[in-house]
């Protein structure tokens, strides 16, 4: 009868001890990874959470503005006899920051998920004050809607509700329609361009001659451009069509998404 072979035992390799730097670099890894997730973390909150609190409150605010005067009827589509031009109605006064009335853009609402609504709000100093609540905001001694003259206004391109980050979507012909309690002022897109911070030309009551008396009734939004920079800044420039009390209707222009 053959004996077993018994095979030798084998050894155990001794681990090799760590030096203390090795310990203290590898540390110092976790720690900088840790950090790392934490300062992604960070970011990601103030870009996206600031917006979200703002459409939130804005669900209340378009509510408030709403009630304050009956709404019309979205079947109810103007008639082009209801269309008026002359004796424009200003809108009510209303304090510094407070709300005045609501930016609609109809071919915005897709990239919105529904209706494309933001509050303007009076101009008050400085205007990150009620930018920063994701209000539209007047440019100061600016006109009113449908007046001679420029109602320009500046709105967040990213963060705080991010009102204006879709512009760049907007195409010539585009209606920009102004809602306050009572009045429809309806714009067309007429021109955009993309400038620097210090041309403040863009929102002079002549934008093309600012050195020439106004003769148009013209709308400017004005926001930071590209997105997540305030390198340069993105202007768009309606001419004024027409304006008309909510009672007769719903502009057609409000179906066009």
């Amino acid at each position: 009868m053959t004996q077993p072979t018994l095979s030798a035992p084998t050894r155990r390799k001794r681990r090799r001890k760590r030096s203390p730097f090795a310990i203290l670099l590898g540390l110092i890894g976790e720690l900088l990874i840790t950090a790392g997730i934490f300062v992604g973390l960070f970011v990601v909150w103030q870009l996206y959470w600031p917006d979200f609190e703002m459409r939130r409150e804005q669900v209340g605010i378009r509510a408030e503005f709403e009630a304050a005067a009956p709404q019309a009827d979205p079947e109810d589509i103007l008639e082009d006899s209801e269309k008026l031009y002359d004796d424009v109605p200003l809108l009510p006064e209303v304090g510094p920051g407070e709300i005045q009335a609501a930016l609609r853009i109809p071919a915005l609402n897709e990239f919105v998920g529904g209706d494309y609504w933001y509050q303007i709000a009076q101009h008050i100093s400085p205007m990150k004050t009620a930018l920063d609540l994701g209000h539209i905001v007047r440019y100061e001694g600016t006109a009113d809607p449908g007046q001679i003259g420029n109602f320009a206004m500046a709105g967040h391109r990213q963060t705080h509700g991010s009102p204006l980050l879709h512009v760049a979507e907007l195409e010539v012909g585009d209606a920009i329609i102004v809602e306050s309690a009572d009045t429809w002022y309806v714009f067309r897109l007429s021109d955009y361009k993309i400038t620097v911070p210090t041309d403040v030309d863009v929102v002079a009551a002549n934008p093309y001659d600012p050195g020439a008396q106004p003769t148009e009734r013209l709308l400017t939004l004005t926001t930071c451009h590209p997105i997540f920079s305030t390198r340069e800044r993105y202007i768009l420039h309606a001419t004024f069509e027409y304006w008309a009390p909510k009672t007769a209707g719903t502009p057609a222009e409000m179906l066009e998404d």
